[in-house]
């Protein structure tokens, strides 16, 4: 109840980042056309291989970028950004996920809806989506998907022709004419035949549900204090919650460390006896900690991590810690750049997250004697 009174002062934005699965190669010889399913119509379709499912996942993450900006802004009206996909919680539940054979709309464990694909309105359509596939098939006869890209290089010059098209369809003239046309089309029944909803099933939403819950708990609660020592800058830290993401290789994974936990349990405990009230962020869970997101690749070279921290962006950690090159000198891969491809990757978490803090770490001591000099030569580079 104490929610529901307190509804009109709080906002909370739940995204989807991701809504297929890009790494698995099953769907590279799959179609989502709805004619072409259950049955092959014989006709050529675009197929959902990896790099279309990542341009859809990208567009996504920009769209969630500008949300959280915007959320951000208004942070002071007690609106918070809740990413979805944190840890990962979409996997599995995704289009194109490893084992399934698309479209399966059995599917139990996809959280999206798909197509009502037995249902084929081609032999009988409705007056609406008649003057639709008049004007579809009218500005695509005849061209392969190739000819498609080539003639509508984006969505806006595609439906720029569908509605020219559709304003000298024989079916709107005989009913009055273009100036009808809001009147005689309704896109109720129709949206679906061309275009793909993202809509989520009743599990999907029953997931949003528990992260709203979650977060408006973790923001109602008072602040954990400790009971440890004093820390140099005063009695208590301010208690707002410290939102850190380990970032790096294999020494932030927590390889070679019999919890698996790494530094980060330890960095965890000490910052909480001081009063700090803590949550670790990241899309990767690892170690026996109950706090144990991270975002630690073992075998990732600098510009690599790099990439993989696009997935953080949206997480918005208030303290980002870096320890990463061990693998560069692993490889002697770009040694005498690599300071440039530190500062990129520091620049970009600062421009995209605003208010936060980074710390870079120098790398650890190496006991090869070849790798030792290598690492002697890009601690210099970080602190310079």
């Amino acid at each position: 109840m104490d929610l529901v009174n307190n509804i009109d002062h709080l906002i909370k934005k739940i995204v989807t980042k991701e809504f297929f699965n890009e790494d698995d190669p099953g769907c590279n010889s799959v179609t989502f056309a709805r004619t072409a399913n259950p049955n092959p119509d014989g006709k050529d379709h675009i197929m959902m291989t990896t790099e279309l499912r990542s341009e859809y996942n990208s567009m996504s993450v920009a769209l969630n970028a500008a949300i959280q900006s915007a959320a951000f802004i208004n942070e002071d009206l007690n609106v918070k950004f809740i990413d979805i996909q944190k840890a990962g919680l979409l996997d599995g539940h995704r289009f194109c996920e490893p084992g399934i054979t698309e479209p399966d709309q059995q599917n139990e464990n996809l959280w999206i809806f798909h197509y009502p694909y037995k249902v084929n309105e081609d032999n009988d359509p409705s007056p609406d989506l008649q003057i639709l596939i008049n004007a579809t098939n009218q500005i695509t006869a005849g061209l392969s998907t190739s000819d498609l890209e080539a003639k509508f290089p984006n969505t806006s010059a595609f439906e720029d022709a569908l509605w020219d098209a559709v304003y000298e369809n024989p079916v709107i003239a005989s009913n009055g004419g273009p100036n009808n046309i809001d009147n005689e089309i309704s896109w109720d029944g129709v949206v679906g035949y061309r275009a793909k909803l993202f809509h989520p099933k009743p599990s999907y939403h029953s997931a949003i549900r528990e992260l709203i819950l979650d977060q408006w708990l973790k923001d109602t609660q008072p602040a954990t204090v400790g009971t440890g020592p004093c820390i140099p800058i005063g009695n208590t830290f301010d208690p707002q919650m410290l939102r850190i993401l380990p970032l790096g290789g294999s020494i932030t994974w927590g390889q070679q460390s019999p919890s698996g936990n790494g530094y980060r349990k330890y960095l965890r405990d000490a910052l909480v006896s001081n009063g700090a009230n803590v949550n670790m962020v990241g899309t990767i869970k690892h170690g026996t900690m109950d706090d144990n997101d991270n975002e630690g690749w073992p075998g990732f070279r600098v510009d690599q991590i790099s990439d993989r921290a696009n997935n953080d962006l949206s997480m918005l950690p208030n303290l980002i810690l870096i320890n990463a090159g061990t693998n560069d000198v692993a490889q002697n891969y770009n040694i005498n750049s690599i300071d440039q491809t530190m500062e990129d990757l520091v620049n970009k978490l600062l421009d995209n997250i605003p208010g936060t803090v980074v710390i870079v770490s120098t790398l650890l001591v190496n006991r090869n004697a070849t790798k030792q000099a290598l690492t002697e030569q890009v601690n210099p580079k970080y602190v310079n």
